[in-house]
């Protein structure tokens, strides 16, 4: 009986290890998209918490008052939230970043909509802290904007998928790229990148 627990204890402690290896090797790197377990439900489904769409509109009613309130790089947060980074020339980054209060805001250099590197002058708040901003081909799209099909570099014709952008309602599913293989497939995420209508907007 002693054995068998040990054993077990083993077990646990081997399967507690693997998950934050998991987690560090997934966060290592600051500009790489990673899965958060919150965002992504079982079988993958991201699952949407506000059927009636009131989130949406107090989210736009917010967006529209931090419009005014820049997030400077390097300052604290004091609103949390999803921003997006702004260059000084007008650069704005492809992806939101979720950010907490007290936390300080990145200075490090972000991807901008073109896939370069550029620094960031400041941080633009986009969304409520609480959205699912990734889910999985073929899933309910889990909120309302523009989503960001995010590839593994890995994937055959790479360059053929690599800058696929759509825009999707709520409720509704996000596409298969078709790929081909099933398990390249798999391994895309849908990534939202912001509400619709913003890319027309960070490219005048």
């Amino acid at each position: 009986m002693k054995k068998r627990s040990t054993l077990l204890m083993t077990a646990t402690a081997l399967a507690l290890t693997s998950g934050l290896a998991w987690a560090n090797s997934n966060t290592a790197n600051d500009h790489r998209a990673v899965d958060y377990p919150s965002q992504i439900g079982p079988n993958g489904v991201a699952t949407p918490a506000d059927p009636k769409g009131a989130d949406m509109q107090a989210e736009a009613h917010q967006r529209k008052a931090m419009a005014d309130r820049p997030l400077a790089a390097g300052a604290l947060v004091q609103e949390p939230g999803y921003y997006r980074a702004i260059g000084s020339d007008g650069k704005h980054g492809r992806y939101v970043v979720r950010l907490s209060s007290g936390e300080t805001a990145p200075s490090q250099k972000q991807v901008d909509q073109k896939g370069r590197y550029f620094s960031p002058d400041h941080w633009r708040w986009e969304a409520d802290a609480s959205s699912v901003t990734r889910a999985l081909v073929s899933t309910p799209c889990p909120k309302s904007g523009q989503w960001f099909a995010e590839v593994p570099i890995d994937v055959q014709n790479y360059s053929h998928f690599h800058d696929v952008t759509v825009t999707c309602e709520k409720g509704a599913m996000l596409p298969n790229l078709n790929i081909g293989d099933p398990y390249d497939e798999a391994r895309v995420r849908w990534v939202w990148i912001g509400p619709a209508g913003h890319l027309q907007r960070a490219s005048r």
